[in-house]
């Protein structure tokens, strides 16, 4: 039909996408005592964020599920910043994950004056056969002890088809430590939005 329709768009994201919604913001804040079993839109963005750090969530499965994988991602986090490894997301961890998730953030603004503090470039290769008219690449620095340090993020529009997409993602002002180094680049399309895509004939 040469429309991504509900057929299309689940083979989409069954060829091209280890999650089928894959939109980004750039914070989360994390309210409820989360637990083994539990299901809905917190748990989906605790896998999230926990999926940007491979030594904590390696499977970076995102189902929206709390099940066993999760949980020891959870034990993980616990244990890396000192808090008992009880795989539930209660308060302290809770407060944890807001603090780390939410303080760090930069979103790239290429038009404040002056010269960036800190420039990360790179190219988005899209390897599908459609076209996409707007997504998000989302950059994320540590520190010599793999530590958070900032996350940013840049749009990306017009990923056509079998080529690359250049970013930049910037930050003009923060504190940052010698010896900076970049621990995660990802890219996010919404591949749901049945507007986001034209089909390459």
């Amino acid at each position: 039909t040469g429309e991504v329709g509900p057929l299309t768009r689940t083979k989409l994201n069954e060829l091209y996408g280890r999650n089928p919604v894959t939109h980004y913001q750039n914070t989360y804040t994390f309210t409820h005592t989360l637990r083994r079993g539990m299901k809905g839109e917190e748990v989906f963005n605790l896998q999230k964020v926990l999926h940007w750090d491979p030594r904590i969530y390696p499977e970076g499965q995102m189902s929206g599920y709390f099940g066993e994988l999760t949980e020891a991602a959870v034990k993980r986090f616990q244990k890396k910043y000192g808090i008992r490894t009880t795989g539930e997301v209660g308060p302290q961890t809770r407060a944890k994950l807001n603090d780390i998730y939410n303080k760090y953030f930069a979103v790239n603004k290429p038009s404040l004056p002056g010269q960036p503090l800190i420039t990360v470039s790179g190219d988005v290769y899209n390897s599908t056969p459609f076209t996409w008219k707007t997504g998000k690449v989302i950059v994320i620095l540590c520190d010599s002890k793999n530590n958070y340090v900032a996350a940013g993020t840049a749009p990306l529009s017009t990923l056509y088809s079998a080529k690359s997409t250049h970013f930049d993602v910037q930050w003009y002002q923060g504190k940052f430590p010698d010896n900076l180094h970049t621990c995660m680049k990802d890219a996010y399309i919404n591949v749901l939005d049945k507007d986001n895509a034209v089909v390459v004939p």
